[in-house]
Order: structure tokens, then sequence, then C-alpha cells
């Protein structure tokens, strides 16, 4: 039962409801054990490929393989990958990309308004932060990256 509310979530999460992490995050806690969901914590950075990018997940971090979501309908795709430590903290990095991306990336912003302008590693994007994670949103040509990690000093490392 677990496994399909986490999955549920995921694909809310997926849908561009990215403040759903809060929510996430209660339920990861609700596990019995990271055992449940298959992580290896890694012992080095690791390089990942999302869609057609490639991010740097630090030290410590293991891929929540079984949460991944990887949709394509035509030329819409949603890739969604979750990382967490033995700490319980996340790494989420989301990846939606479409011929007709029109909208900006405020449409993926955070609706409690506290966000601002940022520049992360050469990306013009919009960070928001709130008590447990730090979320930066950027734009390249037809694809929206958000990225939500522990805090602030996460992001630049992770954006190749």
């Amino acid at each position: 039962m677990k496994k399909y509310l986490i999955f549920l979530l995921v694909l809310l999460l997926a849908l561009g409801a990215v403040s759903a992490t809060g929510g996430f995050e209660d339920m990861l806690n609700e596990l019995d054990s990271f055992a449940e969901l298959n992580v290896n914590f890694t012992d080095s950075d690791t390089n990942v490929t999302v869609g057609d990018y490639n991010f740097t997940i630090p030290k410590g971090f293991g891929a929540i393989d079984m949460l991944s979501v990887n949709v394509s309908e035509n030329n819409d795709s949603q890739n969604v990958k979750f990382f967490t430590n033995s700490n319980h903290d996340m790494i989420t990095i989301s990846l939606s990309s479409s011929d007709n991306v029109t909208d900006t990336i405020y449409n993926f912003v955070s609706d409690d308004g506290s966000c601002e302008n940022a520049t992360i590693a050469g990306h013009d994007g919009i960070k928001w932060n709130n008590d447990t994670y730090s979320i930066f949103a950027f734009q390249d040509n037809n694809s929206v990256i958000v990225l939500q990690a522990p805090d602030d000093t996460y992001l630049e490392k992770i954006i190749n």
C-alpha cells in the first residue's frame, strides 16, 4: 500500500506540484526503513543524467530508483529522480520538456511568494526556500528544470 501512495505522490510532483515535497517527506518518514526503498548510498560524488541534462549528486546520497518517473507522450516528457542520504535529506531533480514550453518558470514557483531571482552555475532562474529545503527552477530551451536540495549549498554542486 505504501508503494502505491508514494507513487501517487510522485506522480503529483511530476505534474508540477513542487510544493508537495513536504508531503513526500512525511510519507518517507512513515516507511519502516530505507531498505524498503533499496537505496545504496554512495561514497563519492556521482554524475547522473535526467533527460538530456547531467547533474552531480553529492557523496553520501543514493538514488531511490523505484520512485523515478520517466513519462513521454508525443514531444512532451517528464523526468523526476529522487535521492536521499542516511539523515533523510532529499534531493529531487525534475525535468519537464515540451516543444511548446511557452510559460515561464514562474508557473513552477511556490504559491507563498517568497521567491527571488537567482543565477546558479550560470543558469538564471528563480530560487525559494521553505523550512527544510531550497528549490531552484530554471528554463533551458524547451525544458524547465526544478531542483530541490537540503539547502542552497547543494544547488551549485548539483548543476553541471
